[in-house]
């Protein structure tokens, strides 16, 4: 699908937004184009047991004669069946003739119940007499990991995350100077969206932490979700990575904090901005103007996540350097009850 959609934007000048919608072997992405407003500009690309195979199996919210219009064959894909290298069946005619000596015995994976290939598969038994054991996985690359006996590869060790020198909050600053504060056993509430992006990643080394990570579209779930996750682990410390924008969601959550004495550190990445939003306007194509752009600028007026803080009974400061964030975040989680941190972003 991406790659349609990039060569329809080279060869026709359009912008194609790819929004993949797995699920029910494409059933889910067709039950949203049957119900689009008929503009047009929504297709599916998918295989052909979309509309052939799967609504006979399942019920659909979509009826694929009526609802949908075939326009383009995209292409086509050739099925084969494979064995390992090691294998006593060098042909599929030796592989036939066991599995019609011991009906049942020999496995066969697919990428999953009810797919065309389930189904090319059980009509090749049904034509040639023969009968195996049918084992779907969720895809054909599980499939395939399987067959060969690959298993995930171990990570080598990684170093303890240090702490960065001083200097401005810029991204890779940043990201070391939380992966370095947060103390093991933390829950961390990561609602960081556009900024810290290499905070994961620098904190590999470090001991054992548990990340609890926005859902679907849930903008401003970090406040409240810190303040539970504190009253049902009191003996753990929790630290809120907490967007800027849409903190202001749910703002109030911090009085709960203050109310409940949750042991939170929330550290507000200020940059001022929507940046997020910026982000899906580019993706979709969009060029917006001064007025769209001002209605995504957090400056006017000037937002003071300090003095917001206070007010709502939560210790607050604010700072502008690496070093001195690392440090507030270690002497955050150290006190019990709740502090906010505004790290003021370059």
């Amino acid at each position: 699908g991406r790659n349609l959609a990039s060569h329809l934007a080279e060869a026709k000048g359009w912008v194609v937004v790819p929004d993949n919608r797995p699920g029910a072997g494409t059933a889910l992405g067709l039950a949203e184009l049957a119900r689009a407003a008929p503009t047009g500009y929504d297709i599916v690309i998918g295989q052909s047991d979309n509309v052939s195979l799967i609504p006979l199996l399942m019920k659909t919210a979509y009826d694929p004669i009526k609802d949908l219009q075939p326009i383009s064959l995209v292409g086509t894909t050739p099925m084969v069946i494979l064995v390992t290298a090691d294998s006593p069946y060098k042909a599929l005619g030796e592989l036939v003739e066991a599995a019609r000596k011991d009906p049942g015995k020999l496995n066969y994976g697919t990428s999953g119940t009810g797919g065309s290939v389930h189904i090319s598969m059980e009509m090749l038994q049904a034509a040639a007499n023969f009968k195996m054991q049918h084992v779907p996985y969720k895809g054909s690359t599980p499939a395939l990991a399987d067959l060969v006996g690959a298993r995930a590869a171990t990570p080598p060790d990684a170093a303890r995350p240090v702490a960065p020198q001083a200097g401005p909050l810029r991204d890779d600053a940043l990201s070391m100077a939380i992966a370095a504060a947060i103390p093991d056993h933390a829950i961390v509430i990561d609602e960081r969206l556009t900024r810290a992006q290499s905070a994961m990643r620098f904190a590999q080394g470090a001991g054992p932490q548990s990340w609890l990570s926005i859902t679907g579209g849930s903008i401003g779930i970090g406040i409240p979700l810190a303040a539970g996750a504190a009253i049902a682990c009191p003996d753990r410390p929790v630290v809120a990575l907490q967007a800027d924008g849409s903190a202001m969601y749910t703002l109030q959550g911090l009085w709960t904090q203050a109310r409940e004495q949750a042991n939170v550190t929330t550290i507000i990445l200020a940059n001022r901005s929507y940046e997020i939003l910026k982000g899906e306007l580019m993706r979709v194509g969009a060029n917006p103007g001064p007025t769209a752009l001002d209605m995504l600028d957090l400056r006017r007026p000037e937002l003071d996540f300090v003095q917001l803080a206070r007010g709502m009974g939560v210790p607050a400061v604010r700072v502008e350097d690496a070093a001195e964030l690392h440090r507030a975040i270690a002497a955050g989680v150290r006190e019990p009850g709740p502090m906010l941190i505004e790290a003021v972003l370059v």
